[in-house]
């Protein structure tokens, strides 16, 4: 590439990563804990040797996917298995690369240990987290085959837990123990789009303490949003457009003090496609599952009734 290109590739570029390293720089309530910030250490530059660990409270590793030789991968992944439990020191460990069975067992072993994050994993099984009594913020994903979700129930000070991928997190009875949950996250595979199956929201109505909730890239068996209205404490919500119009709209009257994105009748325009018919970036979601994208111009008619019945529900809802 030469100067010139370089040069022009940077001025398209630099308003986009400007932008990202502001929003970095911002904290906001509705935040994942694990938001990205690395302007603020977290998480810290990757580590692959232990010769490169400085001995701080946070540890950001990438020692899979290396490019290293069969046998030197294994040796550097049980060299740090066997270094993990003794790092007493470490407060907030991320993994970067695939994770396997071994090296959950090694992080499970850490005595000091408040916040795990695992980007991706061939994990079969959760068992080995009830070694983490001090363990408050846990995000594993995609990890499909991973079972013993129940074993969370003995963190006593797990605040806040993100699942993405995980076939038995379809199964939410496993939150039920789970009392103490200020945040949760459970969604299917957003990179292939590819679903989990919830039966219903039911086991969620004892979450008391639950003041965020994302429920992405999911498909709803029981679509009911009741079992939410009544968690008081509840003040953000993402939902998938998988819930029908008349249920979303019902809880978004019930609870108007909760913000949701999804107690709009419509979201966009986006910008990644136009319509179809007069070419314009002017197509809008329409609330609810398997309604229609619309277009504001060639659509307006439809949109308008669309508005207009969506509004209606939350102002029956508010009304009892």
């Amino acid at each position: 590439m030469d100067d010139e290109l370089r040069q022009a590739l940077q001025a398209v570029l630099q308003p986009v990563q400007d932008a990202q390293r502001q929003r970095a720089e911002e904290v906001r309530p509705d935040d994942s804990y694990w938001y990205h910030r690395p302007q603020r250490n977290f998480p810290p530059p990757l580590v692959r040797t232990p010769g490169e660990y400085d001995g701080g409270e946070r540890l950001s590793l990438g020692i899979t996917q290396t490019g290293l030789t069969p046998a030197k991968q294994k040796a550097l992944v049980r060299e740090w298995c066997a270094l993990l439990p003794t790092l007493a020191n470490v407060r907030t460990l991320w993994f970067h690369s695939k994770v396997t069975q071994e090296m959950l067992e090694a992080a499970c072993a850490m005595p000091a240990l408040e916040g795990l994050y695992v980007k991706w994993s061939g994990i079969t099984s959760l068992a080995p987290m009830a070694g983490l009594p001090r363990l408050a913020y846990f995000h594993l994903g995609s990890a499909p085959s991973a079972e013993g979700l129940d074993a969370l129930a003995t963190l006593p000070r797990l605040v806040d837990l993100e699942i993405s991928n995980v076939r038995a997190a379809a199964d939410l009875r496993f939150v039920e123990g789970l009392a103490g949950l200020r945040a949760l996250s459970v969604s299917g595979d957003s990179n292939s789009i590819k679903p989990l199956n919830l039966p219903g929201l039911a086991p969620l109505a004892n979450l008391h303490a639950l003041e965020r909730l994302t429920l992405s890239t999911v498909r709803v068996e029981n679509p009911s949003l009741a079992p939410l209205a009544g968690l008081a404490n509840l003040k953000y919500l993402r939902l998938s457009n998988a819930f029908p119009m008349e249920n979303v709209a019902w809880l978004a009257g019930r609870r108007p003090d909760i913000h949701c994105d999804s107690f709009r009748p419509t979201s966009g325009p986006v910008q990644a496609f136009g319509c179809k018919q007069c070419g314009r970036k002017t197509m809008v979601m329409t609330t609810g599952k398997g309604k229609a994208w619309l277009c504001q111009h060639c659509d307006a008619a439809r949109l308008e009734k669309h508005v207009a019945a969506f509004e209606a529900l939350v102002k029956a809802a508010a009304a009892g």
